[in-house]
């Protein structure tokens, strides 16, 4: 399976915003299935002497106060300013010396809890817009179909117009963007190898794991080659508590590391390269996600990408809500995997569209629509109760 890309409308609710966004829907790995699996030998939490582990001052830079010739006010911002350029003075090298040797990097306290507070503020005026998060079930990023398994990704997600944020009252999350992007471009692209290329990024990602146990399986994030380089993930939890779990659990060749999202805290990893899952949320966790691109990777995507994508035209519009609706069917049923099972399937796969057929035929990794329709003529009720299974472990 592989990520999808696609541009949007530009609207802040639903969907991705803006040309420079993806639809964020990884490959899941599977054990025994994908080499980059690598069940670890054991878990721990990351501590402070962990090598990937970096904390910044938690302290303004300067005295408040009123100083001659300049308003308060000012003298204020002018602090806030200061503080903000020594947290990202402080991170960077130990962050770069991390990546360049793990591939991942922690940093506590980047965010100050006032800003952490403040953003919390402002994305809780926009939780009536997240929506239900979705995974790519395909043999390759044009044929196969979004569909919504919450034991596979239980989070619910926003994506937010960059322009609109620098344009609106929403002033935390402008300066933790801000924050983040002089970190990235200026500092780590400079030192960083693999980031030396830097040139744009995603519109930032909203999550909301609701608690319940909600999760996200292992998995990479871009196995298509989409350009995306590094992921970026800001916690916005302040107060976590052990017991509410939702770690970031990132999985070196033996260990795997849990990274609680503490508020204040962000985590940075290759995108193309490691693999990573959230473990059940007991409670409600929020993160924000920004994905930065190497140049030449996303120039070469997008010159791979169709000229006018084929979701555009209203008969593939259908075909594939027709596809999504006969997984979602299959996934959904209930009832036992027996003849009868079998034959309703059948039944309802010949009424389905030809263009819908090979949207499932890729799913199912059918060489053609036809294969697809020839086995489901020989289908039995353990191969029914294969197909369940594979689709419920998104083993595809």
């Amino acid at each position: 399976s592989s990520s999808s890309s696609s541009s949007s409308d530009g609207n802040s609710s639903g969907g991705n915003s803006g040309s420079n966004s993806v639809e964020h829907s990884p490959a899941i790995l599977r054990e025994g299935a994908d080499p980059q699996y690598n069940a670890p030998d054991k878990v721990i939490e990351i501590t402070p002497a962990d090598p990937i582990f970096v904390s910044t001052v938690d302290q303004p830079v300067g005295k408040k106060g009123k100083k001659k010739g300049k308003p308060q006010k000012q003298q204020q911002q002018l602090v806030k300013v200061k503080s903000a350029a020594k947290r990202i003075q402080e991170a960077a090298d130990p962050m770069s010396k991390a990546l360049q040797a793990h591939g991942c990097a922690v940093c506590d306290n980047f965010l100050p809890k006032d800003l952490v507070d403040e953003i919390r503020d402002e994305i809780e005026r926009l939780e009536p817009h997240y929506r239900n998060s979705e995974i790519w079930v395909g043999k390759d990023a044009e044929l196969g179909a979004q569909i919504t398994v919450p034991r596979v990704r239980g989070d619910k997600v926003l994506w937010v117009n960059s322009a609109s944020i620098m344009h609106s009252n929403m002033k935390g999350m402008k300066e933790m963007m801000e924050r983040i992007d002089r970190l990235v471009f200026t500092e780590l692209g400079s030192r960083v190898d693999r980031l030396r290329h830097l040139k744009d990024r995603t519109d930032p990602m909203l999550a909301i794991y609701p608690g319940g146990g909600s999760r996200f399986q292992k998995h990479v994030d871009n196995t298509a080659r989409d350009g995306r380089r590094l992921t970026v993930l800001a916690y916005l939890n302040p107060d976590w508590k052990e017991e509410n779990g939702g770690s970031l659990r990132v999985h070196e060749r033996l260990v795997a590391k849990d990274i609680a999202p503490m508020g204040g805290r962000i985590a940075m990893f290759f995108a193309d390269e490691i693999p990573h899952e959230v473990t059940p949320a007991h409670a409600y966790r929020h993160a924000v996600t920004l994905w930065y691109y190497d140049a030449e990777e996303r120039k070469e995507a997008l010159a791979r990408a169709p000229k006018e994508a084929p979701e555009e035209t209203e008969e593939a519009l259908r075909s594939r809500q027709e596809a999504r609706a006969f997984m979602l069917w299959i996934l959904a049923h209930d009832g036992a995997a027996d003849e009868s099972a079998v034959q309703a399937i059948t039944q309802r796969a010949l009424k389905l569209s030809p263009k819908a057929v090979r949207i499932v035929a890729g799913v199912t990794g059918a060489p053609s629509p036809e294969d697809f329709m020839s086995a489901l003529a020989r289908l039995t009720p353990e191969g029914l109760q294969q197909l369940r299974t594979d689709l419920n472990e998104m083993g595809l």
